[in-house]
């Protein structure tokens, strides 16, 4: 990819971010201190932050516009900043943040239900994977399946004070 200068030298507004119109090339309008707003030839905008570690280039997405405004772009932009300050690397910890999130959403009774069956398949009868594929379908109401699994003594142990 071939360098793309920064467009102006002065600090962005919403009404210059507004104006802005898409070109041939990619296109990038700085902000401050790090903080762009990188332009596609297609339209798309969004918020960017080059930075350096250990010697090498990273950028960190902090989401596009006009979704996360500008002003919510120069708080996520002084936080990473503080973060890289702090000896961390911003591009790293967001992406761990996103894998644990996609972590705990998956990880709900009925995940945990359909990896149990699935390992145990290959060494079953086919009688035995019908019937407890039946048993897993019918059983797990819509209530059980949602619950995350980490909480699931807790419901359990709500469900047994109601019966």
């Amino acid at each position: 990819m071939t360098k793309t200068p920064l467009k102006n030298t002065v600090k962005l507004h919403d009404r210059t971010i507004q104006a802005i119109k898409p070109a041939d090339k990619p296109q990038k309008y700085a902000d401050e201190k790090g903080l762009y707003l990188y332009v596609t030839p297609h339209g798309t905008t969004s918020w960017r932050y080059d930075y350096r570690v250990g010697g090498k280039r990273a950028t960190l997405t902090f989401g596009k516009y006009p979704e996360v405004s500008l002003a919510d772009a120069r708080r996520k932009h002084l936080a990473a900043r503080s973060n890289l300050a702090n000896g961390g690397h911003p591009a790293q910890e967001k992406r761990f943040q996103k894998q644990e999130r996609q972590t705990l959403q998956s990880n709900t009774f009925d995940s945990v239900a359909k990896k149990w069956f699935e390992s145990k398949t290959e060494r079953r009868s086919q009688i035995w994977r019908d019937t407890h594929s039946l048993y897993l379908r019918r059983n797990l109401s819509d209530k059980l399946v949602r619950i995350k699994w980490n909480s699931f003594s807790t419901f359990l142990a709500a469900q047994g004070a109601n019966a």
